[in-house]
């Protein structure tokens, strides 16, 4: 719960891949439930049970969250079309059980842990680093939460990783599999190869049966595609700022209850010398009070002067309360009486402090009435939502809605589905992935639901007139059926070509009398890896090369297919295994990470098996809107 909602304030942008969303359900078990029927509950694992309210809640959190993960809005029908309510079923039921099992086993979590956690997050603090029990709620309101229910999340989520932890503690990726997956990675060969190039004028002229005998059999390559016509309607708060007053008496009381937002704390510049007793403090502290230097006293403790240097410190950066109440109660230049903090006795010194710095009103002003205008514009996006629907209800059309409430109208003319017009250029469509998915999922005269945008707004899509695919005519497409059809078979003669020279070389004619057969010259490629091109090799030719043996021939052709690399692959070097290199540390860590999760995975799926899941496909099907 806590990371969802952190992902949601910060706004992290493409962390998380889209086919995430589309994990197959079967993977955790599930794929067989949907068959029992119980009207009080959604689904349950053993006795643990799911509502259908509480399912739609965590579905709508999840799904803002993935949105503003994605960089991108998601709707609740592209979601489910990608499973991600089948995703969320599915870890609720994860969750579940491991619950059930952490109560079995009466694991238990104090209250005063889960709170002072929650205060010690970044999420719900101000920008003085305190917790702020006013944001702490805005953020649980903002996605649909109470402080109670939040608690009693986290909570219960501590319980079960703590069930889970242990079973992963110890365990680590053998140095075995992580030298057999590095040198996979870090084999390298060397390649001796010609280029063996197609040549037109060996082809037979194509007659016009030739030409159409491959329209015929290939109208897939001549089809003109499906096209739409849109007319859309976008807002977003940004089109709603320059219509917002906002009076200098709003500004001021704005200004008051948001001063911190424009305040640099006090900071202080801190050296510190710990000591193992009191006593051993205060008699330095006499030294230094006679005129012995504060960091002649840090090197005979052995400490450098990096090593004694705190740095530049706000009070709420130093975590010991003891130790920042006596470095803020000091002047400049003074070194403290021994302080007794929670780990350490030490002197303190301020060598310099830095004050607090309070932007005035006037600095401020622009810049907090555009912060409020934008805010007052996100209030009232849903209202203009509303208007919109209601001018929809009411049979106005798009330019008349547009007109009414001073919003944009954008049309958009013949577009296909990767967003090229019929002149095969792009087209400038706001939301344009969406917009399209939808247009091309619609008809003329179908109403849709707007599309959530990444500004946080709405688009409204219609679509006005739609062209289906079509093969085109042969004699409209004659010249590209003409120039598709030649590289089609210079193709195959590369092909052939480069598959006969291959056999004479692996029956023992060397690579130079072929080459020279061809009038090719000889080339050579050093430290090629598995997973890495070059300029001269692409994926097709180092995979070709890595698939022959030692000093073997291969070929490959080029993308275009007008010519074809003949290869001698030469023996495979890797370096030596070395289990302390970052190479093999950083392997080990990737691959430690997804034998843990494998492991969690398979001890869930074993305690939803002996607990037992269930789903009602019934009341499912009326949550989700999934076909009957």
């Amino acid at each position: 719960m806590m990371d969802s909602l952190r992902s949601a304030a910060t706004g992290w942008m493409a962390k998380i891949l889209i086919g995430l969303l589309a994990l197959s359900f079967g993977i955790w078990g599930i794929n067989d439930v949907f068959r029992g029927y119980r009207s009080d509950v959604l689904a349950s694992v053993g006795d643990y049970e799911i509502s259908a309210e509480t399912f739609r809640r965590n579905f709508d959190l999840q799904l803002r969250s993935y949105s503003r993960q994605a960089g991108q809005p998601i709707t609740s029908r592209r979601a489910i079309e990608l499973g991600l309510d089948r995703q969320i079923l599915g870890q609720m039921l994860r969750d579940g059980a491991l619950q059930q099992k952490a109560t079995e086993m009466k694991l238990a979590v104090p209250d005063a842990i889960v709170v002072q956690e929650v205060h010690r997050d970044k999420i719900f603090q101000n920008s003085r680093g305190e917790f702020d029990a006013n944001r702490f709620r805005q953020i649980l309101q903002q996605n649909g939460l109470n402080e109670q229910i939040y608690l009693q999340e986290e909570k219960v989520a501590k319980q079960r990783r703590a069930l889970v932890e242990p079973l992963i503690a110890d365990f680590s990726a053998p140095d075995i599999l992580v030298d057999a997956v590095l040198r996979q990675v870090n084999e390298e060969r060397d390649a001796r190869y010609f280029e063996l190039k197609a040549n037109e004028s060996e082809l037979p002229a194509a007659s016009e049966g030739d030409l159409k005998s491959f329209y015929e059999k290939n109208p897939q390559l001549f089809t003109a595609p499906a096209y739409r016509s849109l007319a859309l309607l976008k807002v977003e708060p940004q089109d709603l700022v320059a219509s917002i007053n906002v009076t200098d008496d709003e500004l001021l009381a704005a200004y008051e209850k948001r001063k911190a937002e424009y305040s640099t704390p006090e900071r202080r510049q801190i050296l510190q010398i710990t000591f193992p007793t009191l006593q051993e403090a205060s008699t330095a502290k006499e030294r230094i009070d006679k005129g012995t230097d504060f960091l002649s006293v840090a090197k005979e403790r052995g400490l450098s002067e990096k090593d004694a240097t705190l740095g530049e410190l706000a009070r709420n950066d130093i975590p010991d309360k003891a130790i920042a109440d006596a470095a803020f109660a000091l002047s400049e230049g003074a070194v403290s009486q021994p302080v007794e903090g929670r780990l350490a006795k030490a002197l303190l010194k301020v060598t310099k402090i830095y004050p607090e710095v309070v932007k005035s009103f006037a600095e401020v002003r622009e810049d907090l009435r555009n912060k409020i205008r934008l805010e007052r514009a996100h209030e009232e996006i849903l209202t203009m939502h509303g208007k919109v629907e209601d001018e929809r209800a009411g049979g106005a059309n798009f330019e008349s809605i547009a007109k009414t409430l001073n919003i944009s109208l954008i049309t958009v003319p013949a577009v296909d589905a990767k967003g090229f017009d019929k002149a095969d250029k792009p087209v400038e469509i706001p939301g344009k992935t969406e917009v399209l998915n939808l247009a091309f999922e619609s008809d003329v005269g179908v109403e849709t639901d707007p599309i959530p945008t990444k500004g946080e707004g709405f688009i409204w899509v219609e679509v006005r007139d739609a062209t289906a695919a079509a093969v085109r005519p042969f004699a409209e497409v004659k010249d590209e059926v003409r120039k598709t059809y030649t590289a089609r078979k210079l193709r195959e003669q590369v092909l052939k070509k480069a598959s006969d020279l291959v056999k004479r070389a692996q029956s023992g004619t060397s690579l130079e009398t072929l080459a020279q057969e061809v009038g090719a010259e000889i080339k050579t490629e050093a430290g090629l890896k598995r997973n890495e091109t070059t300029q001269n090799f692409d994926a097709a030719a180092v995979s070709a090369l890595f698939l022959a043996a030692d000093n073997g021939f291969s070929y490959a052709p080029d993308v275009e297919g007008r010519s074809a690399k003949i290869m001698q692959a030469l023996p495979i070097s890797a370096p030596a295994y070395n289990p302390g290199s970052k190479d093999a540390e950083a392997l080990r860590n990737a691959l430690q990470e997804g034998l843990r999760n494998d492991l969690v995975g398979t001890y869930i799926s074993a305690v939803q098996k002996s607990l037992g899941v269930i789903v009602n496909d019934q009341l499912w099907r009326q949550t989700t809107g999934a076909p009957q």
